[in-house]
C-alpha cells in the first residue's frame, strides 16, 4: 500500500489540523493497514509523553551552560 501520504495525515490528526475528508480516508486506511496502525499508536504515545513533559516540568532545572560559565568568571 502507498502509506507515505498517510504519515502526513497522522501528523495532521495528532495536531488537530486534518480535514474531514482526509480524516475519513486515514480512518479507512488504518482499518486495513496494520503497520500504519502500529505507527500511529507509537506516534500518539510519543505525543502524549511529550505533552505530559511540557505540562509538568522538573522541579529543579539544571543551570544553562552559559550561566554556569558566567558565574565561574565572576
Amino acid at each position: 500500500m502507498e502509506c507515505e501520504k498517510y504519515i502526513e495525515f497522522m501528523s495532521e490528526r495528532l495536531d488537530g489540523t486534518i480535514s474531514q475528508a482526509d480524516d475519513r480516508e486515514l480512518t479507512a486506511h488504518l482499518e486495513k493497514c496494520e503497520s500504519c496502525r502500529e505507527l500511529f499508536d507509537v506516534m500518539s504515545e510519543a505525543r502524549e509523553e511529550l505533552c505530559a513533559m511540557l505540562e509538568e516540568p522538573p522541579e529543579e532545572l539544571p543551570p544553562l551552560p552559559q550561566a554556569a560559565s558566567r558565574e565561574a568568571a565572576q
